[in-house]
């Protein structure tokens, strides 16, 4: 998962470098252009907004984000990490030519929830044993949800970082979805007891298999991503 992550990190650095280069070469052609930095629940990030035309702006961002977190899916304790990594390629419409606007595009995520728990929660969790049977330490069971890479994002906001107002300082607010998907679960065990059984290992797959579709099932709400972000931005 962690070359996954760094591959989705050069791959989105290049990205940004692109359109960076871009707007640099729209701006030389006379259209305004903004830089601005954001935080919010994708985290914090960078961003960049080209006027295409009266209300019409072009927005190219990038944004990650990352934490710990404990959290109970079907009945099992898990320790874990969120890790976001998104950019985003947006087109804003202002129906008054500032202001207030509506929003639409594609966000590319790089979502995963990564967690541990004992491997023996999962045979007490399961009816592969009889309940009140307390089991030693078994290894060590992990998992990963992830979400499509790449998902349409609709919302909508206030301000306009290329123009507006007499300050080239600005502050504008984004109220938005991505639809990613719902989550894909990959659950793995760690545990000598397994390989040192002939045999148990068969039984384990199909414990492991019967949790994934519960943790799906359990995540099916979880396709959207709520996006709400601050943004202060420079117009140049």
């Amino acid at each position: 998962m962690r070359a996954a992550m760094a591959t989705g990190r050069r791959a989105t650095l290049i990205w940004s470098g692109l359109l960076l280069s871009a707007f640099l070469s729209v701006d030389s052609a006379g259209a305004a252009v903004a830089l601005g930095a954001k935080v919010g629940t994708l985290g914090v990030g960078a961003e960049v907004s080209v006027d295409l035309a009266q209300h019409f702006v072009f927005r190219g961002g990038v944004a990650t984000y990352h934490r710990g977190l404990d959290y109970t899916a079907s009945d099992i304790d898990y320790q874990g990490d969120i890790e976001l990594l998104d950019a985003t390629v947006l087109v804003d419409w202002y129906p008054a030519g500032k202001g207030f606007r509506l929003t639409a595009g594609l966000a590319w995520n790089d979502h995963s929830l990564v967690g541990t728990a004992p491997f023996e929660s999962l045979l007490t969790q399961s009816s592969a044993l009889p309940p009140g049977i307390a089991l030693p330490d078994l290894g060590t069971m992990r998992g990963e949800a992830t979400v499509d890479a790449l998902g349409p994002y609709f919302g909508i906001g206030f301000g306009r970082a290329t123009g507006g107002s007499g300050s080239r300082w600005g502050v504008s607010l984004d109220l938005g979805v991505i639809v990613h998907g719902e989550p894909e679960v990959r659950l793995t065990a760690d545990s000598p007891f397994v390989i040192q059984i002939p045999g148990l290992g068969a039984v384990v797959d199909l414990l492991l298999d019967l949790e994934e579709q519960e943790l799906e099932r359990e995540a099916e709400d979880f396709r959207y991503f709520p996006v709400l972000s601050i943004t202060i931005s420079y117009r140049f």
